[in-house]
């Protein structure tokens, strides 16, 4: 068991470094999109694309890999395991109000965008560190 436990925790990480770059990267973009109002329609139409191809897969395989871990290490009910869980909820749906940004912006419909990426930022370090030191 001690070699598939580490090969499923080296894909969680892989894709939590693809999940939580994507969540990242969309916090930027749409923090500049109001400065390319001729442009902004298409670039979020084009990073929609990529979020749906690559950020939502990432995302789901976190959250299959991050339970089967759990599960599998028997840890719920650890203090650490319950943060961390907290979090990825968090940060999942940071990512679903990011993605229904995108989607509106695609679309064509304006509006006020909130930056996420200060929250999101602290969120992904919080996690490594309840993962990495399990207080």
């Amino acid at each position: 068991m001690g070699d598939i436990y580490l090969w499923l925790k080296a894909v969680h990480v892989a894709a939590a470094l693809i999940f939580g770059s994507g969540v990242i990267v969309t916090s930027l973009l749409l923090s500049i999109l109001p400065a390319m109002p001729h442009q902004t329609q298409r670039i979020a139409a084009a990073f929609r694309r990529y979020d749906q191809r690559v950020t939502v897969p990432a995302m789901l395989a976190v959250w299959a890999l991050g339970l089967t871990l759990a599960t599998t290490g028997s840890w719920f009910g650890s203090f650490w395991v319950n943060a961390k869980l907290g979090l990825v909820v968090l940060i999942s749906g940071l990512h679903g109000y990011q993605s229904g940004q995108l989607h509106k912006i695609a679309a064509g419909a304006s509006g006020e965008i909130r930056s996420t990426f200060p929250l999101v930022i602290a969120v992904i370090i919080a996690i490594a560190c309840f993962a990495v030191l399990k207080p």
